[in-house]
Formats: structure tokens, sequence, C-alpha cells
């Protein structure tokens, strides 16, 4: 069986939430719940927690989360899993975005899966049906137009594909988990930024520019990524139970 390591990329210096990796949520930083998480999938042989700054890595170290110190010149998330990947022997390297407190191993092993069941994939987004208006129309929410095949045609912060025949149309949103054969993920990074790519802000387009196949996975579990404060008291209000009958 290959083997298989999630990365979970922290950074301390974002633009609208600058130190949200370490935000306070229950007396825990959101770190420690993204991993506690993740680290509850039954397909990983190892989960680690990727940064570039002391006080993360010292917030790890507080709970005992397996965590690696990378560069600072990074400009991505992708870019810091890729350097970890690097120390790794793995087969399969699953990218957990490090500001979704919300995700759950199961979506984890829907990705997992995916790659370990179809040996042709090389990369693979966890995605889930949008069910609320607010998400299709809100730019932050990142939208996919799906192939009758599970192939990404396009990714857009603009409502896709366009509800002009509303009978059977379904539209998904992006999950932030991402699997990656270890070659392909090289390879993506090696790539650098594709036109449509800067254009959009997303970073899978990158893929989709090169010719490559990015599989979309249907996951049941919705989360709410961690962008500005705000975000952070919407899940703290709206998602408590969430957090307060997690088992740690």
């Amino acid at each position: 069986m290959n083997k298989v390591i999630a990365i979970i990329p922290a950074r301390y210096r974002s633009s609208r939430f600058p130190g949200k990796a370490l935000a306070d949520i229950f007396g825990k930083p959101m770190v420690y719940w993204v991993y506690t998480r993740v680290a509850k999938s039954q397909l990983l042989d190892q989960c680690v927690v990727a940064t570039d700054d002391k006080r993360i890595v010292e917030a790890c170290e507080q709970y005992n989360i397996p965590v690696i110190m990378t560069s600072e010149e990074h400009v991505n998330g992708t870019e810091r899993v890729a350097e970890v990947a690097r120390m790794k022997d793995a087969d399969i390297i699953i990218n957990v975005q490090g500001d979704e407190p919300l995700i759950t191993p199961e979506t984890v092993d829907v990705v997992v899966k995916a790659l370990q069941d179809d040996p042709t994939l090389e990369y693979v987004q966890a995605a889930k049906r949008i069910e609320q208006l607010t998400d299709l129309v809100d730019a932050t929410v990142v939208k996919i137009a799906v192939a009758q095949d599970g192939r990404a045609l396009y990714l857009s912060r603009s409502p896709i594909p366009y509800p002009r025949a509303t009978h059977g149309y379904a539209a998904y949103k992006h999950i932030g988990v991402y699997g990656y054969r270890a070659k392909f993920l090289f390879e993506f990074v090696a790539m650098g930024e594709s036109p449509l790519e800067k254009i959009e802000g997303i970073e899978q387009l990158r893929a989709l520019e090169y010719g490559r196949v990015l599989k979309i996975v249907e996951v049941q579990h919705d989360t709410v990524s961690i962008d500005t404060p705000a975000d952070l008291e919407r899940i703290k209000k709206e998602y408590a139970h969430e957090f307060i009958n997690t088992v740690v």
C-alpha cells in the first residue's frame, strides 16, 4: 500500500488576518483544531504541520503536534507542502488548508481513497454541492464546473455554471483538501503561476492550463474557511457545537 502523508501549511503573515493560524477557538489555536481533525483519518500514515514561523512551531510543540519549519520564500501553501514532501518517502500527499478548522477526517479519507482506488489519478480536489445562494454569489467561495466524468472544467470566483436553465442544476464549492501523487506535486510547483491562475487567484487553474486532469470528488461535510476575523466570529457563534463536542 502506498504511503500517505497529510501536510497542513500554516503561515503567520496572512494579509487579511495576520496570525490566524494561532487564532483562539474555544481555548486552543486554530492549527490545533485542523490537525486534530485531520489526524483522525484512518487512511493516513502521518500528519504534520508545515510553517515558516517560530510562533506556530511553539504552539504546535505545546500540543505535541508534529511540525516542520520551512523556508520563508514560498509564495503559497503548495510550495510549502512540496518542501516537506521532499523530506518524506510518501507516494500520496494530502494538502489540508490550515484555515479550515471544521474539516472532517471523512473528507480527508474521500480524497485519499480516490487516489488509492485509481492509479491513473494524479490530482484530486474535494468539493461540496452548493446549497446556499449566498455561497454561489460570494467571490470568496471558489466554484467548480464539473464534467460528467468528474473532471474539473474550470474554477472561478464567479457563479459557474450560470443557472440559465435550473432543471438538474448543480454547483459545487471548493473544499480545502487536495491530494497529489508526489511526482505530480513536484511538477506542479515547477510549472510556475499560469495566466488564469493569476487573474482568478485560484491555484488549481495552473493544472488545467497545462492540460493536466484535476479530479473532483464530492464530500458531504461543509466547511468555513477563516479568511477574516469576521469568519472566526461566525464559526464560534454558529458552529460552537462542532468544537465543544470534539473528542480531544
